[in-house]
């Protein structure tokens, strides 16, 4: 039961006991959508507070859902930082490296602008509740924090040097992403994903004057924005085991 039952991210503190109000659309999802029922159990979890075990135990149409907490099952983890640098794009695709990028482990990420960016704005409310719902998805304790549009200039100028940075280059050709995953810190890094079309030349010789990027492939193949962030954050995660 307790490995099959359904996941929210709630805002409340949780403790044993207390009661939490659900909202009016997560309401919604567990009676009309779910078919939950009085006594029922779900899983809730605030990124504070671990996971716990709660059972359904009022529901009106106007007020929404009312759930008692019975159960820790999960300490909160204290996870590795991976952050993601990205350029947006267009938001069926955005939404999939957002996604993904959750279920991949990712705990920043700091969408900016390029000389090359196409779509030069993003909508926060929307990112942040496909977030929400793939950390709800994917069992994890937190949701990833994603920060306002900004210049890339103005991002690495205020960038702390100890937190390297992995630019995945379509125009490298010496050096592979799995080549300099020593040298990373085990406790935080950072992806850099360029846009449609590649940084300029430029930007890659700005970039490439910082002591604290690396300029890395991902192989022969031109990919994607959004191939090239799930490959390169799956290269980590998988290196950091």
């Amino acid at each position: 039961m307790k490995n099959n039952i359904t996941r929210l991210f709630v805002e409340n503190q949780l403790d044993i006991d207390s009661s939490i109000l659900l909202s009016h659309s997560q309401s919604h999802y567990l009676m009309n959508v779910m078919r939950k029922q009085i006594k029922d159990h779900i899983k809730v979890f605030n990124g504070k507070d671990g996971e716990w075990l709660s059972e359904i135990i009022h529901y009106n149409k106007k007020l929404g859902v009312e759930i008692s907490l019975k159960e820790k099952l999960r300490k909160q983890e204290n996870l590795p930082e991976l952050w993601l640098i990205f350029t947006p794009i267009k938001q069926s695709r955005l939404h999939f490296i957002l996604e993904k990028s959750a279920e991949l482990g990712v705990t920043k990420m700091f969408p900016i602008l390029t000389s090359r960016t196409v779509i030069s704005n993003i909508n926060l409310e929307k990112s942040k509740l496909v977030l929400v719902e793939a950390a709800e998805q994917s069992n994890r304790l937190d949701i990833p924090v994603i920060y306002n549009l900004q210049k890339l200039d103005t991002l690495i100028s205020n960038w702390n040097p100890d937190n390297k940075i992995v630019l995945c280059n379509e125009s490298e050709t010496h050096i592979h992403i799995r080549n300099i995953i020593h040298k990373l810190d085990k406790d935080i890094c950072t992806i850099m994903i360029g846009p449609e079309g590649g940084f300029t030349s430029q930007e890659l010789d700005y970039l490439g004057k910082l002591p604290f990027l690396y300029s890395v492939s991902l192989g022969a193949q031109i990919l994607r924005s959004e191939t090239a962030a799930i490959s390169s954050l799956a290269c980590i995660q998988m290196m950091r085991k």
